[in-house]
């Protein structure tokens, strides 16, 4: 949504949690308030004032300062329904609503995922560019998490060097990271094992481990290859 009011805006504090008398002074800019679905109903008074008296006072004054901004708000929740909910004013969203701007999900935007995944690849690895197979696989996931979530995504595979995007619809961040470290493990054995010829002696002297350990990684990932060396 976007407010054009050549008028004011009232913003929370650069902490977490906002007090009433927070204000922050924006002149002939275009501030962004992403979530605005998650700003406290006791606040919300605060910005609509702001909007309609087209001034803001700063932290620790009396003074009233004209502004000169627009507002972009986004939500990812609609707000007719929280205003039915009373989770939300009705004459906030009246206000913001000027300009209607409906983004849709990133899986109905299919030619987006390619794009978005380059740039995303281009963060983790400068002078690489996303391997075809994942770039097939990001294509066909639905992304209920939308960019946020390709872009963990495309940064746990740059990191782990899989093209596999695992399924981690409903996991914590501690279990998604979890996994990917799992998966990360497991292709770190193969490979280190591929390495040394499967011989697990050679590849544990080479990982600077015990060869004890590292047949405790192989039997954790099901990795049943490698012959013994005692040399």
């Amino acid at each position: 949504m976007q407010s054009r009011s050549s008028r004011s805006i009232a913003a929370r504090c650069p902490d977490s949690s906002p007090s009433p008398s927070c204000s922050v002074t924006c002149a002939a800019r275009s501030p962004a308030r992403t979530s605005i679905a998650e700003l406290p109903l006791d606040l919300q008074p605060l910005l609509l004032r702001a909007l309609e008296n087209q001034t803001i006072r700063r932290v620790g004054s009396n003074q009233q300062r004209p502004v000169d901004v627009r507002i972009v708000a986004a939500s990812n929740r609609d707000l007719r329904v929280e205003v039915n909910a009373k989770r939300f004013r009705a004459d906030l969203l009246y206000r913001l609503n000027v300009v209607r701007v409906v983004v849709p999900p990133l899986r109905d935007r299919e030619g987006d995922i390619a794009v978005l995944a380059e740039h995303f690849w281009r963060t983790f690895q400068p002078d690489q560019t996303v391997p075809p197979a994942l770039l097939d696989e990001l294509v066909m996931q639905a992304w209920p998490g939308n960019v946020r979530e390709l872009r963990n995504a495309v940064e746990r595979s740059a990191i782990v060097g899989t093209t596999h995007v695992p399924d981690v619809t409903g996991l914590s961040h501690a279990q998604s990271k979890e996994s990917a470290i799992r998966q990360w493990e497991r292709s770190w054995v193969e490979r280190l094992l591929a390495a040394h010829g499967q011989n697990v002696t050679h590849a544990a002297r080479a990982a600077q481990m015990g060869r004890s350990h590292l047949r405790r990684l192989m039997q954790q990932y099901g990795i049943v290859r490698g012959t013994v060396d005692e040399d």
